[in-house]
């Protein structure tokens, strides 16, 4: 798996090199916002397949978890998207502030850091425990 920042901010530019580079497929971004960055997140090697991501924000980069070999999450602005690899099935979940970083728990839970607290979820982005606070900058 790698994670590149593409030259252009167009989603259309985008999905033409997506188009023309993978077997298969597929561009995320939150609705109803401008962009300004996009990245391509390539599997290249292991199943021929390309992610596109279309960014508004520009302090935090994209990141990404991935959970096994099925699925992999992928937040970036006030968005988490969970994608399964082999079937390309999209489930989303949206949070109240820019997400920071996301992280496989102990118990297989994924926890999100945002910037306005915490969110636990299951493997298909089910909510189960929310922690809210003021903006957070550091955690642990």
């Amino acid at each position: 798996m790698k994670l590149t920042k593409y030259p252009y901010n167009s989603i259309r530019e985008l999905e033409d090199y997506l188009l023309n580079t993978y077997q298969k497929y597929i561009i995320l971004r939150e609705e109803g916002k401008e962009i300004y960055r996009c990245f391509i997140l390539s599997f290249h090697k292991e199943f021929n397949i390309g992610i596109g991501l279309a960014v508004s924000c520009i302090s935090i980069s994209p990141k990404v978890l991935i959970f096994g070999d099925k699925n992999i999450f992928i937040g970036f602005d006030s968005v988490v998207f969970c994608i399964s690899i082999q079937k390309l099935e999209v489930n989303m979940i949206n949070i109240d502030g820019i997400v920071f970083d996301i992280y496989l728990l102990e118990n297989q839970k994924i926890c999100i850091i945002h910037e306005l607290g915490a969110i636990i979820t299951d493997k298909n982005l089910t909510r189960e425990n929310l922690v809210s606070t003021d903006i957070i900058s550091e955690w642990k």
